[in-house]
């Protein structure tokens, strides 16, 4: 198999691309001597079509790098620089990919996709009605044929720009023993046939024909959306039919776009009404009827039993609005201590055991406008309480440089609130607020560790110009027991 790649040419070239089989698929990747030790471009490591899917693997020089497919799809890199494209919606044509990274300049290297071939599709016996494609198999008078291009009602024997012979019909077996001739019986009426001879044997099996070129597959794609971009020889469902795509769309609907769509298979007619169903059970009784009315008042009789107690009639409608009540005595009115703001007393970040992917604020008891009668803050802003209640506890700032941020509160060396904030190169808000019991003597503080390789970029202060750096503290009243 001789396979060629150039990084710096736009045409690719594989002379047995076709045939290539899964077990000794290549991948194509660009040389370029020693130069090529420092061009920013991703390597390929696997490139195949796998349970109907393209599936390309690699890496990136560097962790979290955005990569494109074919000038088409693009995903970002893991923390470890690996990439992998699945893809159910899409195959190149000629069977090679291009993996780039995006905005870079160097060439990007190629690969051959295994398992690309192209093979047949049987169609079993050949229908007037029927629409062949290229590479169809069909069986006709006890031949196999194989469509040369598109067609419908013409005939394998009768039209040979539109069929092929693939193999051909076995010979007719030799004719069998005639068999032994009766005795000659006694003039009378004539006796019964002699029996059947036995057939003659099965006529050799004629010699396979040559295996051709993979025909084109087809993707099931289940229900038609007009939300779905998609691909030559992909199928779809749509009204009960199944259509295969003619040509690549979306928002086209197969029933009302021939040029996009085709028939590929039609919905089955109407089932016959199944039979009657087993008589179900006996319903509830009905309720009872209305009252008769009353007859003629007939003559005295002796008194009969008591009869039963009538039904309680409806409610009645409801009396006058009474006079409303004296007013309840004044309660005694509650006490909040104000909210107190973080003034973003100190600039510097502290790395606690050096690692720079976590941080905090340094808080000091300066930074807060309160009374002492709730709380004091120590070094590496622990936070002790002295006045047991139910607190609100609200933290908002702007950050960048970090893969992810995690918001966490800690209430007695324990995350009791932990929100993940995705910032990435841009200033992203952090945000986090939520409600606590606290009991005298218990400890919180704030922690917002960075996920990712190095410490962030920036975080901006309550002291900056922006402004946005806050962390408020309230406490909201007593709880009973």
């Amino acid at each position: 198999m001789s396979i060629w790649s150039s990084a710096t040419s736009s045409h690719r070239y594989s002379p047995s691309l076709a045939n290539a089989p899964a077990a000794s698929a290549m991948l194509l990747a660009a040389s370029l001597g020693s130069a090529s030790a420092l061009a920013q471009v991703p390597t390929i490591t696997d490139a195949r079509v796998e349970a109907g899917r393209l599936v390309v693997t690699g890496s990136t020089p560097a962790p979290v790098t955005l990569v494109r497919l074919d000038k088409r799809f693009t995903i970002r890199s893991n923390g470890v620089g690996a990439f992998t494209f699945v893809r159910a919606d899409y195959l190149p044509s000629d069977c090679i990919v291009e993996v780039a990274l995006v905005g870079a300049s160097d060439p990007p290297p190629t690969a051959v996709v295994a398992n690309c071939g192209v093979g047949f599709t049987s169609r079993g016996n050949w229908a007037s009605a029927a629409r062949y494609l290229a590479n169809d198999l069909v069986t006709f008078d006890g031949s196999t044929w194989r469509a040369r291009r598109e067609s419908i009602g013409a005939s394998p024997p009768a039209s040979p720009a539109d069929w092929a012979l693939f193999a051909s019909k076995g010979a007719v077996g030799t004719a069998g023993l005639q068999g032994p001739a009766g005795a000659t019986g006694a003039t009378g009426p004539a006796g019964p046939a002699g029996p059947q001879g036995a057939a003659g044997a099965q006529g050799p099996q004629g010699d396979p024909g040559a295996t051709g070129p993979q025909g084109p597959g087809v993707t099931a794609r289940g229900p038609w959306s007009n939300a779905v971009a998609y691909a030559t020889n992909d199928l779809a469902t749509h009204a009960g039919s199944t259509w295969r795509a003619l040509a690549a769309s979306t928002n086209q609907p197969p029933d009302t776009s021939p040029a996009a769509w085709e028939l590929f298979a039609a919905k089955g007619a109407t089932g016959d009404v199944g039979p009657e169903g087993a008589t179900g059970p006996t319903g509830p009784a009905g309720p009872q009827g209305p009252q008769g009315i009353a007859g003629t008042t007939g003559a005295t009789g002796p008194a009969g039993p008591a009869g039963p107690q009538g039904v309680t009639g409806p409610e009645g409608p409801a009396g006058p609005q009474g006079v409303a009540g004296p007013g309840g005595p004044q309660g005694p009115a509650g006490s909040l201590a104000p909210v107190v703001a973080w003034s973003g007393g100190c600039s510097n970040l502290v790395q606690p055991n050096g690692d720079i992917r976590t941080f905090v604020y340094c808080l000091d008891y300066s930074e807060f406008n309160h009374s002492s009668d709730y709380f004091t803050v120590a070094s590496g802003g622990v936070i002790t309480f002295q006045t047991a209640g139910l607190y609100r506890f609200e933290f908002s700032t702007l950050a960048r440089g970090c893969q992810a941020y995690y918001v966490t509160f800690f209430i007695n060396d324990a995350s009791r609130s932990n929100i993940l904030i995705m910032p990435a190169s841009y200033w992203e808000m952090l945000w986090n607020r939520m409600i606590w019991p606290i009991a005298a003597g218990d400890t919180a503080y704030l922690r917002i560790p960075c996920d990712g390789a190095v410490a962030p970029d920036a975080i901006v202060h309550h002291s900056a110009p922006q402004g946005w750096g806050k962390l408020q503290i309230q406490h909201l009243g007593t709880i009973s027991p």
